[in-house]
Order: structure tokens, then sequence, then C-alpha cells
């Protein structure tokens, strides 16, 4: 079953084309300037679905397109959104899911280098600094209890993940570059 229509979906790619050069990235931008930068948009521009939450009948909560279109989603919109936006400028990325303070919750892992680090643009968005970007998993551990499908030796081979947070010189209001 599908959550959007195809015209939904198609609505998603076009304001997509409009959206992504707008960031200016080139050739020579690097992998962590697009995922700071493309963070920092759906940060600004997205709000959490309060209203929806609780009504299982309304799945457009759930996709990129509520994320984009309509500004508002739950994390799986947040983090679908910011894992089509990432593919698209060629960085590697995932949806993973799991339980956060008792109840079910989405957020992604990136490739910066040869490794992935954790993000929660759900959880960092209006908030006054970048606490769930681009952190290893010990850093995660407390607030985010990962599936265990993610801990897999399978899984890890593919996608490994950081030992550390990666290293970045972040201040100010997260989405405030944007």
């Amino acid at each position: 079953s599908y959550y959007t229509t195809a015209a939904q979906e198609q609505a998603v790619t076009d304001r997509l084309a409009q959206i992504m050069p707008t960031f200016g990235f080139t050739a020579e931008t690097d992998d962590y300037t697009k995922v700071k930068t493309i963070y920092d948009y759906i940060c600004a521009h997205v709000t959490y679905d309060h209203t929806n939450l609780n009504d299982d009948s309304y799945k457009l909560k759930y996709t990129a397109y509520a994320a984009l279109i309509n500004g508002t989603s739950v994390c799986e919109g947040y983090a679908v959104l910011l894992y089509r936006m990432l593919l698209s400028v060629g960085v590697d990325a995932r949806v993973v899911t799991g339980i956060s303070y008792g109840e079910n919750h989405g957020w992604n892992i990136a490739k910066l280098g040869n490794v992935y680090y954790d993000l929660d643009s759900t959880w960092d968005a209006g908030e006054t600094s970048y606490d769930y970007f681009l952190k290893c998993p010990a850093s995660f551990d407390a607030t985010h209890e990962i599936a265990p499908e993610y801990t897999t030796p399978e899984f890890l081979a593919a996608y490994p993940m950081a030992t550390s947070d990666y290293p970045s010189p972040l201040s100010g209001k997260c989405g405030s570059s944007v």
C-alpha cells in the first residue's frame, strides 16, 4: 500500500527540482556542506505534525510529500525527505528506525568519509543547538534505541558507524542558515 499518489510524488520531484539548485552546490562542494545545508533547510521548513499524530488513518504524515509540500510531518516524513535530498546530491544515507522514550521513531544515517553518522532532523528542528547532527551511535544511545536489524554484523559491514561524533564547528539555531 502506498501513502502517496503518483501525482504527489511528482509534486515532490518538481519541488526538489526548484529547491536543490538554490543551494549552489558545485562539483567542489564537500559532503559535509551538502549534509548541513540540506539538514538546515529541513529544520527551517518542516514542523512536527501534532495535529495528525494520533490519526492512524492519515498516512500522508509519514511522507516526504507532507514534509516538503505541506511543511508538516512526523519523524518518518522528515527522515524520508532528508534521505531523498541527500541521495540526490551524492551523499549516501539511509532511514533507520527504533524507539525513543518508549515511542516508535525514525531518523537517518549519512556517510561522511568512510563511516556513517546518526542525524535526527525531527529533534533538531526549531532547536537552539545541533544536538542530533552527525553523531556516533554512543551519543544517540541515551535517547535513540536503534532497531536490532541495524546492529547485525551484516548491516554494520555495509554501513560502518562512526566511533566518535563528526568534528563540526556548529553554533546557532538549527536551520538558521537558510
